[in-house]
């Protein structure tokens, strides 16, 4: 038998400027948000941008690097409810994801836009579980093998060891759930390389800035539990339906994903 990773992807992606231009129902997104000369500086959207493009040319695994920021960002997600993330809380005909707080034991449901939630599928059953294809399967399938995600299993995962046999059919794998170390090591590699000062909670405190920014305080308090409001089951989804379309306009500029990586299949 042979166990073959999969290869390394280097690929660079150029940082973007600030947000695109103006939208009839938005105000425009503020570039830069004002520092404070006495405290800890806030980190910026240009700050982001900075440090993303350093932490997706200079690591072992681009692809993966560039969707947790990016998933810090979209979702001002804590790394406790980063790690946590379940395939069975992508919930892509909604385009809502469960958030399971790390803080009070419970969960709740959270608009994002469709993009976030195809792209975060879609790198689950790229590099989640999967198991050999039947006998009389198509040779495709067969050296590509199965994907075998639960509702239970993780969202964001590491490179995969793939298994194959003599004649390069998929026989096993070995996967590797990403733990909040990837976000330690990858804050450490951006110190390293001089780029902007970036943590996850700096990252989610830049989100619901950036979406108190627009007017949305309020919303922003309630959708990331900063503080409880009360309102009705109707108001609640439409608000639910704003802010998924608030957040699919405010992060639309946002960098896209460095080429994914696919596993070898030759068993070479």
């Amino acid at each position: 038998m042979t166990v073959t990773p999969t290869p390394d992807d280097h690929s660079p992606e150029p940082a973007p400027k600030g947000p695109a231009g103006g939208h009839p129902d938005f105000q425009a997104v503020p570039g830069r948000i004002a520092r404070d000369p006495v405290r800890n500086p806030h980190l910026t959207l240009d700050d982001f941008h900075a440090a993303y493009a350093v932490a997706v040319s200079t690591g072992d695994d681009p692809a993966l690097d560039g969707l947790l920021l990016r998933h810090l960002l979209i979702e001002a997600a804590r790394t406790g409810e980063l790690v946590s993330l379940r395939y069975g809380d992508l919930n892509l005909t909604d385009a809502t994801i469960t958030v399971r707080d790390s803080r009070l034991v419970r969960a709740y449901r959270r608009p994002s836009p469709p993009e976030h939630v195809a792209t975060l599928t879609a790198h689950a059953v790229e590099r989640g579980p999967r198991k050999p294809a039947p006998p009389d399967a198509p040779e495709e399938l067969r050296r590509a093998g199965v994907p075998a995600l639960t509702a239970e299993d993780p969202v964001f995962y590491r490179r995969p060891v793939d298994t194959f046999d003599a004649q390069g059919f998929f026989v096993a794998r070995r996967v590797r759930p990403v733990t909040g170390r990837r976000l330690t090591s990858l804050v450490a590699r951006l110190r390293q390389h001089g780029a902007p000062e970036l943590t996850a909670s700096a990252v989610r405190a830049l989100s619901i800035r950036l979406i108190g920014s627009m007017g949305w305080e309020t919303e922003a308090a309630r959708m990331f539990g900063l503080r409880q409001i009360r309102t009705t089951m109707v108001d609640a989804e439409a608000a639910h339906l704003r802010f998924g379309r608030l957040k699919r306009y405010l992060f639309a500029d946002l960098p896209v994903d460095p080429p994914t990586d696919h596993p070898s299949r030759d068993g070479r």
